[in-house]
């Protein structure tokens, strides 16, 4: 079986100086491709050199919600400079999150949409952080027409309800090792409605390390343990975890393309 880490952070200093290892382990589990996402822009050229050292890692450039205020004045600029750079590349990790202190929710709303003004430019994909924000979300995608090569969700916590609509926008459902927490409700009725067509899964490495007791040793979560976030997602949709891997293979190389 081959799987595909919708979204993680190689570039983590919690895991970066045992990236050989990790990624030998993850080739290993069968984990043959990662769309590594960046937090900031220093972490740009960082990944694009992950990117390069690393079979199947596909690089990802954006802002994310919690580093807006440390971005550069040109910071447009230099992401399309560094999509233009690295064609392969994806946006991301950008979003919303409105569970921050002080959480800008104005500035939030225009950078995430500068974002989906430069993806549908440059023909590229987005990797979305999303919460408690889905209506906003919603109202910025319809505002761009959506998003022409596919946004995807990562770890999905909006509720089933949303998914219909979500779905016409283009979006594809990631989901993480949140779903195999006992505790999580939401997250297996959403995963089930979530069309064929638009399920992802992903590890967020070095975060939501799964819920299972072979993993209660580590202190943090890496590729290799995909294995566990699909097997969960195939007991919660009632198939085979090959069918999983399988699926979820096929729907991330339609957004991606080819793997380097």
């Amino acid at each position: 079986m081959k799987f595909i880490d919708a979204h993680c952070h190689l570039q983590d200093e919690r895991i970066f100086s045992k990236l050989d290892q990790i990624m030998q382990k993850a080739y290993s589990a069968g984990v043959f491709a990662f769309l590594c996402c960046a937090a900031e822009e220093e972490d740009w050229e960082k990944i694009a050199s992950i990117s390069r050292r690393y079979h199947g890692v596909i690089a990802l450039a954006g802002i994310h919600p919690y580093y807006i205020q440390r971005r550069t004045n040109n910071w447009e600029i230099r992401l399309r400079e560094f999509l233009l750079k690295n064609p392969c590349a994806g946006i991301g990790e950008t979003g919303l999150d409105y569970l921050i202190d002080n959480c800008a929710l104005l500035e939030q709303k225009m950078i995430l949409e500068k974002h989906f003004e430069i993806a549908n430019e440059l023909n590229r994909f987005v990797n979305i952080h999303c919460r408690k924000a889905w209506e906003v979300l919603i109202e910025s995608l319809q505002k761009v027409g959506g998003i022409r090569r596919g946004v995807i969700l990562h770890s999905y916590s909006g509720s089933a309800e949303l998914i219909p609509v979500l779905y016409e926008l283009g979006a594809y459902f990631s989901f993480s090792g949140s779903i195999t927490r006992p505790n999580n409700k939401k997250g297996p009725l959403a995963c089930k409605r979530v069309p064929t067509d638009r399920l992802l899964i992903e590890t967020d490495s070095p975060d939501i390390l799964p819920s299972d007791h072979s993993l209660r040793a580590m202190q943090n979560n890496e590729p290799a343990n995909l294995v566990y976030v699909a097997r969960r997602v195939s007991e919660v949709r009632g198939v085979s975890l090959e069918e999983i891997a399988e699926v979820t293979t096929k729907n991330a190389e339609k957004i991606v393309g080819s793997i380097p």
